[in-house]
């Protein structure tokens, strides 16, 4: 004779919470912050959702309705994504850049988590406490211009390194970011900063060991010490709201 079980004597299961990568067929997770998320919570699930540039709008739409808590961008989508997401962060809305999308209540918030990661540095270093909101950017690398409109988003004034222009102690930039540099524009950046009164107070090279500026110790960044704070920004951004 089999006996029923009791209300409480009956299993029950609490699925993981979901939080999902939206990106290109072939992309995947990140595996740095799938990592961080493994290592510091049990019960959070991090999936990929690939889609078609094209299907982004109902995507987004569907996943409004999903039990998910988050999602970070791929950098191919994180321009794309803010014509389907109708609330941004200031910083993102400003930038027409979202990297993440976090849930508040009932919405899906768009988010620029690495303008958030770098604004932050920048601000623990009090490198415009005085006002002095100008940088300088020279090289190639996919990440600088996202880093240039948020620049510009939090008002700073910006200038690439191509602009033909005369420098004036006045302008002299708190902030100097580069991607790989060619023999030239390494020789360039190097004849400006001469001419300055002091060098910039920070950097932030994306482009490897292909200078000698540097700026004051524990001034500079690279692109992985960047990307290490970044994915740190991001697992603190999707798990602040679970």
């Amino acid at each position: 004779m089999i006996k029923k079980r009791s209300r409480s004597e009956k299993h029950t299961f609490k699925h993981p919470t979901i939080i999902g990568a939206l990106c290109a067929k072939g992309e995947g997770v990140t595996p740095e912050i799938n990592r961080l998320i493994s290592r510091n919570f049990k019960d959070i699930a991090y999936l990929s959702f690939e889609v078609e540039k094209k299907h982004l709008g109902n995507t987004t739409a569907c996943m409004q309705l999903m039990d998910i808590a988050g999602l970070t961008i791929s950098e191919r989508y994180e321009r794309e994504i803010v014509k389907h997401i109708p609330n941004l962060q200031t910083l993102s809305r400003r930038s027409g850049i979202a990297d993440m999308v976090i849930r508040k209540g009932r919405k899906l918030v768009g988010v620029n988590a690495k303008g958030i990661t770098l604004m932050n540095w920048i601000k623990q270093r009090r490198a415009s406490e005085r006002g002095n909101k100008r940088a300088l950017i020279a090289g190639k690398d996919a990440m600088l211009p996202l880093i240039e409109s948020t620049l510009i988003a939090e008002g700073w004034k910006v200038q690439t390194l191509g602009a033909k222009r005369n420098w004036s102690r006045k302008e002299t930039p708190s902030l100097l970011l580069m991607g790989t540099l060619s023999r030239k524009e390494r020789g360039k950046i190097l004849s400006i900063v001469k001419i300055l009164p002091s060098p910039p107070s920070l950097v932030v090279n994306f482009g490897g060991r292909n200078t000698t500026l540097k700026a004051k110790r524990g001034q500079n960044l690279t692109k992985d010490e960047f990307m290490k704070r970044f994915y740190h920004t991001c697992v603190e951004l999707l798990t602040s709201g679970l």
